[in-house]
């Protein structure tokens, strides 16, 4: 990964990623493999021309530079896309609940995962791109040219979110199950690329995607209301607040109510629909009206729900079990009457920021003001 500048090493299952620069001592010993290595990642350059220092470099296994089976290749660009989601996410939800569009996440352009052949003491270079090969080329002849589309700068993961997505391994999770949430952000990884060629339209059809595999959709003639059902069903806590809308279900109006993100989640997707079919979906159509963020669009909020769908699956894999039950065992051992007896749900929310994100979101009631607190409106 040339671009991703990590800082430190983080392991989640066998997939190790370490920073280059600042790790290759001590984890290449062979002087011939550090010397080539080196050599080829000066080839990667900032838009100045300048080597980078933002190579990280990602092992599955012992670090032997060896060529990878399938499986382990499968493995690895899986938990690539692990760490994509775990950068994106919490700088999407603290963009919104700081309502400040300066706080842009990352793209998945600064994870680009490279597969680089070398025979160590050989400076010949050949590049792939897609199906294409150009060979012919020696080191030092050629630069790699950092993209201008990496997004936001880089920050630490969403340590949390990364544990648990590690405890799918250590925790022998089924195996079926993990690879449906890998499969799921892949689709949330090529959604969150920059080139021009990919439209918003695009994008909404492969976040649409990613849902449907975390959800597991089941083969249903209005998958819309499916959907909105699965999210109230986990989203909706007491203070969420309910929408009825009349809906057409067999022919005959109904009228039916789920929590605001629940009807998010239908809109959603009939954009979705509209795509695919090929009707019209105007740029407004895909604006999210909420207070004060109107630059907030429904490609953010996609990620803001899907992200919170990921924390619950990974809290039904039982991958979240320690940080929630200490949590919920610190609050019990307060002797506060009000926050005895924590439920489970709302600790994966206090401890996620779901409820400020639904808040931010307007899908739930505003927090009560402390009783003398003295607001804009008394002055």
């Amino acid at each position: 990964m040339p671009w991703a500048g990590l800082k430190e090493e983080c392991t989640i299952g066998p997939v190790t990623f370490w920073p280059f620069q600042t790790s290759r001592d001590t984890k290449v010993q062979d002087k011939a493999i550090k010397d080539h290595l080196s050599k080829y990642f000066a080839c990667h350059v900032d838009q100045r021309g300048a080597p980078v220092r933002s190579v990280t470099v990602v092992s599955n296994g012992n670090i032997d530079f060896r060529d990878p089976t399938p499986t382990e290749f499968k493995t690895t660009r899986a938990v690539c896309d692990v760490l994509i989601f775990c950068a994106i996410y919490p700088n999407s939800v603290n963009a919104v609940k700081n309502n400040n569009n300066s706080m842009g996440p990352p793209s998945a352009d600064r994870f680009q995962l490279i597969t680089q052949y070398f025979t160590p003491g050989k400076e010949d270079i050949a590049i792939r791109t897609g199906s294409l090969m150009s060979g012919g080329w020696k080191l030092g002849q050629i630069k790699f040219s950092q993209p201008w589309s990496l997004g936001g700068f880089f920050s630490a993961v969403d340590e949390k979110i990364f544990a648990a997505m590690s405890r799918t391994f250590d925790l022998g999770v089924n195996a079926d199950a993990r690879d449906r949430v890998f499969r799921s952000l892949e689709w949330f990884r090529l959604a969150h690329t920059e080139v021009d060629e990919v439209s918003p339209l695009s994008k909404v059809v492969m976040m649409a995607t990613a849902f449907e595999i975390l959800l597991e959709v089941q083969n249903t003639p209005n998958t819309a209301l499916w959907i909105a059902e699965k999210v109230d069903k986990q989203s909706r806590s007491d203070d969420s607040i309910a929408d009825a809308r009349e809906i057409t279900l067999k022919g005959k109006k109904e009228l039916v109510t789920h929590c605001k993100a629940a009807w998010w989640a239908w809109d959603f997707y009939k954009s979705r629909n509209a795509v695919v079919h090929g009707d019209e979906v105007k740029p407004t159509d895909l604006r999210f009206h909420a207070p004060e963020m109107d630059w907030l669009n429904d490609l953010i909020v996609a990620d803001l729900l899907f992200g919170e769908c990921i924390i619950w699956e990974l809290d039904k894999l039982n991958c979240l079990e320690n940080e929630v039950d200490e949590f919920i065992k610190t609050i019990n051992a307060t002797g506060d009457k009000d926050a005895e007896g924590l439920a489970r749900p709302e600790a994966v929310r206090f401890l996620h920021n779901l409820n400020d994100v639904h808040r931010a979101l307007g899908w739930m009631k505003p927090l009560p003001k402390p009783k003398g607190c003295i607001g804009w409106g008394n002055l």
